[in-house]
């Protein structure tokens, strides 16, 4: 089973993709992952806007070989989830990638703090404070990583 979390922010919605898919770890819960993400590095909104930090552990409902690609815009997001992701040797790829209906390039603030949730895409580099961001269509992707549905 692949997943698609595009816009993955901090990694919540991997974390109950794999309760509610996979036998995770008992202590694999929003509220362990949130003192992760404390730990390492975040700054800002890090248990989200919505507070799913404080969400119940979802019940196991299935039981499949998964593979998880996280999308995340924002670098230090992405490079949270990365050391997080590795850290706990989850099976999730993440993607430091933008997902639009046109592959190309947009640019995003380059002062945003680990764990932001609210920046999003500007047209252009702004007096050259924006960070250049790849992005790419769902098609692309799943063509070039062999994913057929």
């Amino acid at each position: 089973m692949v997943m698609l979390n595009i816009g993955a922010n901090k990694g919540f919605n991997l974390i109950e993709f794999l309760q509610r898919y996979t036998s995770t770890p008992a202590n694999l819960t929003h509220a362990r992952w949130y003192s992760l993400l404390m730990e390492h590095g975040c700054a800002a909104q890090c248990c989200g806007v919505c507070g799913v930090c404080r969400a119940s552990r979802i019940r196991q409902q299935a039981s499949a070989a998964v593979r998880l690609h996280a999308f995340e815009l924002q670098p230090a997001n992405a490079h949270m989830l990365q050391q997080l992701v590795g850290l706990a040797r989850l099976p999730v790829s993440v993607h430091s990638t933008a997902v639009s209906n046109a592959s190309g390039t947009v640019y995003t603030a380059s002062d945003v703090k680990p764990g932001s949730e609210s920046v999003g895409v500007l047209r252009q580099r702004r007096g050259g404070r924006g960070v250049p961001r790849p992005v790419t269509t769902i098609d692309a992707f799943m063509a070039a990583q062999r994913v057929e549905r």
